[in-house]
């Protein structure tokens, strides 16, 4: 889990540059990373509370 913790940069800023570059509109682009967010905090609760 660490190491997908360390590659999050590696893997994020270039999506937020490639979504500057292409001229991705900013409320499209931030309802979909408020969707991602949102999903994955969702997955890792899930997660934690089945292990619990």
């Amino acid at each position: 889990m660490v190491v997908a913790a360390e590659l999050k940069p590696i893997i994020g800023d270039p999506l937020t540059l490639v979504a500057g570059l292409l001229r991705e509109p900013f409320l499209t682009f931030l309802a979909l990373v408020t969707f991602a967010k949102v999903g994955r905090y969702l997955v890792l609760t899930a997660a934690t509370l089945s292990v619990v």
